[in-house]
């Protein structure tokens, strides 16, 4: 293959990357007979092999508050932001009055990518999210994520993804930075088997590598 038509092909593959549909995406939305408050466990197991061990609580946007406080009212989001986010998420509530808030998650089979997003990271919060193995005890990716960085603030939803093999276990753990008011997490659009976060960087690196190989096709 020549490096022109290589060139080409990889442009070509970034916009089929980042245009991927999800695969076994969890919106919490097929919930049926579920009211905000009730725990989510093991609803997903027998579809797709998760189980939310925490035993987070469903919760929906804009009425009573099981998640944050948004910039329109309770568990609300900026304007603009979650057209893919339906009406229910899941939080783990006891974050709402203490200064931490876990939520862990747990696969039937280990995986080889995930993705979810996260909700209203803002004031001092910071988030670290861990991966590991089916055992939980080795450690394959972690991420720090804190009010201020790219893609957080308030009422804002902030995408997060890892691609590692034999992903078994997630551990989402967060921080109201010590400031003593109080947060909540919320949880939204886990895809089980794929990381739907692109790299932006990366991405444009391979369409415009792709451009240049169409521009000099046209040459010859």
């Amino acid at each position: 293959m020549s490096i022109t038509r290589a060139l080409t092909l990889a442009g070509l593959a970034s916009m089929v990357v980042s245009g991927t549909a999800s695969a076994a995406l969890i919106t919490f939305e097929d919930l049926a007979g579920a009211v905000p408050g009730d725990v989510v466990n093991t609803q997903y197991l027998a579809s797709a092999g998760v189980t939310f061990t925490s035993n987070p609580v469903l919760g929906d946007f804009g009425n009573a508050q099981e998640g944050w406080v948004g910039p329109s009212g309770p568990d609300s989001l900026a304007p603009g932001e979650g057209a893919t986010n339906g009406m229910f998420f899941i939080s783990d509530v006891v974050g709402l009055g203490g200064s931490t808030s876990i939520l862990t998650v747990a696969y039937n089979t280990p995986v080889s990518a995930l993705s979810f997003d996260l909700f209203d990271i803002d004031f001092s919060e910071s988030y670290t999210i861990n991966v590991y193995d089916s055992m939980g005890g080795v450690l394959l990716g972690t991420q720090m994520i804190a009010s201020g960085d790219a893609g957080t603030g308030d009422g804002i939803v902030t995408r997060v993804g890892f691609s590692t093999a034999g992903i078994g276990y997630l551990e989402v753990i967060g921080s109201d930075g010590g400031s003593g008011a109080g947060f909540g997490l919320g949880f939204d659009n886990f895809n089980t088997s794929e990381n739907t976060t692109v790299p932006v960087p990366a991405t444009l690196m391979l369409l415009g590598l792709g451009l240049v190989g169409v521009r000099l096709s046209k040459r010859h």
